[in-house]
């Protein structure tokens, strides 16, 4: 499964460097991108589980019902998928493909688990922790060449 990531990972920051510079827009290339995950993942959909929580909401957020379990799933969505891609086809602009994967490769566990901290409350392990500091060192000595 992981080298199944890491493929489509590559494919996916050769074709939208690609894409990119014939000249679409990076709203237009995520929007392309997302509506076919949504097309590919919808067979895989649980359902039941996306039903019951839009009936209940989530328990922590400050609107409840389906009105917050909806609002709760944009703003989920947006600040983990839709900001990173766009932020992500804008670095591509600038910066060459490889170097745009070596920061993405150091940033996405980095952020995922400050969101996690911030917004779930989860505590980083040590390993975790460590980790982190050294993706930050890495995207700090890549940013210095």
């Amino acid at each position: 499964m992981g080298i199944c990531m890491a493929l489509c990972n590559g494919v996916y920051i050769l074709t939208s460097k690609n894409v990119m510079t014939k000249g679409y827009g990076p709203l237009t290339v995520c929007l392309y991108i997302y509506a076919f995950a949504a097309v590919i993942l919808v067979p895989f959909t649980d359902w039941n589980a996306l039903s019951e929580f839009m009936a209940v909401g989530p328990s922590d957020f400050i609107i409840k019902g389906p009105v917050g379990a909806f609002i709760y799933l944009l703003l989920q969505s947006f600040f983990s998928s839709v900001l990173p891609s766009i932020t992500y086809m804008l670095g591509m602009k600038y910066i060459d493909a490889g170097k745009v994967a070596i920061l993405e490769a150091g940033a996405e566990p980095s952020s995922a688990l400050i969101v996690g901290l911030v917004i779930y409350g989860e505590l980083p392990t040590p390993v975790g922790f460590a980790g982190m500091i050294l993706a930050i060192i890495s995207i700090m000595v890549l940013a210095r060449e």
